[in-house]
Order: structure tokens, then sequence, then C-alpha cells
């Protein structure tokens, strides 16, 4: 058995192998979590240090499958697909028989400058995170914040504005059975131009202090945004909002 699981994005030149049994495996993955298993792959332009004989590669979910992974973990927006300042993410399904018997020990990562590409000297790379998470977390339906309230407003008169302290609470149902529950909750004041993140809580209440609100103002509306232990999350559009009105 390989020591290695080699996860390789994705290239036109690598080659994958193709069996009956994969497909099998593939198509019921497809029914069971709405995403194939990733392809195993025979040969790859990226060779890693470690001798062929001790990993097996894998290429990433690509196309729509790719899509509705970001879309379960809040990643795609409408609009910023192409945008350069977002994070590239991959996403990889290993099937049971490539880990049967097997125990993660370590996780390296392997930088490589494709053949053919112009070497550009230098470079940084920015290193968000890496999971290892339960595939049943893309069967579950994503919970939403209900009974949004406020509680204890309190009115600061200043020059301009208003400063404006209250304290929001909700619920968070969690279904029995549930394996992916809330981890804490994001919350976003919504303006004209953009939702202004304003701080993360960790049970379901949140105090909001001396946020500036326009005296030609007559609403202030909050979104309530539950992150889940796998980091899944509903994008902002979709997410349980609240608006204070006087």
């Amino acid at each position: 058995m390989p020591t290695y699981l080699l996860l390789c994005p994705a290239l036109s030149d690598d080659q994958a192998s193709s069996n009956t049994e994969d497909s099998d495996i593939s198509n019921k993955l497809i029914r069971r979590y709405g995403i194939p298993k990733s392809r195993t792959l025979t040969s790859s332009v990226f060779m890693s240090p470690i001798g062929q004989e001790h990993y097996e590669l894998f290429e990433p979910l690509t196309n729509a499958f790719h899509d509705s992974v970001q879309q379960a973990h809040g990643l795609r927006e409408e609009g910023k697909e192409d945008d350069p300042s977002t994070w590239c993410t991959r996403h990889y399904l290993i099937a049971e028989k490539h880990l049967m018997g097997c125990t993660v020990q370590e996780i390296r990562l392997i930088c490589a400058v494709s053949p053919g590409a112009k070497s550009t000297g230098a470079f940084k790379l920015h290193l968000g995170e890496m999971k290892i998470l339960d595939p049943q977390v893309l069967k579950q339906p994503l919970a939403l914040a209900r009974n949004i309230r406020c509680l204890d407003k309190v009115w600061k008169s200043a020059d301009k504005e208003y400063l404006l302290t209250l304290t929001l609470m909700w619920h968070c149902p969690i279904s029995d059975g549930q394996v992916d529950e809330p981890a804490h909750y994001n919350i976003f004041r919504v303006t004209d131009d953009v939702d202004v993140f304003l701080g993360r809580a960790f049970v379901e209440a949140y105090r909001v202090s001396k946020m500036p609100v326009s005296k030609t103002c007559s609403s202030v509306e909050f979104i309530v945004q539950i992150v889940t232990r796998s980091g899944l999350k509903k994008p902002l559009g979709e997410c349980g909002r609240f608006k204070l009105k006087w």
C-alpha cells in the first residue's frame, strides 16, 4: 500500500486511470454526496521527490463538481469567480478503498513550477488552510439563524451621527444526528456598498458597541452567518437577517 496520497493540481497533460470499478464507485458517490471520487492518475507532470512506489496520485474535482463544493463552503460568489484576489481552492474526494487501514500522520506541501513555465524568480506563497472532512457534511442542510432580535438598545448622539449599542440574539436549530454543528457565527452590517464584518460570536448572542449610524438613516440591518465546524456556510445573501427600524 502506498505511504502517501499525492493530491495534484489538474493539468491537461496528466494521465488518469480508467476502469469499471472506479466508474461504479464514482456513480455511487454521486448518488450519495453529489460528487464523484477524485480520479486516480497514472502520471503527472508534477513529480514528487518521494519515490513513485511510495505514493498514489489524485486529481481534484473539476467543473460543476468543484463549483458545488465551493458553494457548500460559501466560497463561490456571483460575479467574483475571476477575481484575482480570491483564494485558489481545490477539493478532493478520496474513495474509502484507498484509505482502508490508514491513519493521517503528516501533511506535506510540495512547491513546484510546471514544466515549460517561465521562472519569475522569487515568489510568495500564501497558504490558507487544509481540511480533512467527512463527506457526510455535504449532505447535511446548513442551518439558518432564526428568531433574530435585539435587546438593550442604547443611543448616544454625536455631532454628525448616532452611536448605537445593542445586543443581537438568535436561535440556531440543531437536528438530531447532525454531524457538523455550528462552530461560530459571523455578524455583518448591511450597507449600500458592501456587507461590513462586525465580529464573531461563539454563542447565540453578540453585543454591538457604539456603532456609528447616520442621523439621516431610518433603519439598520444585520446578517447572522452560521459557520460549521467544517467551515461550511451559506452565502450572505441566503443568511438570516434582522432589520431595526425607527
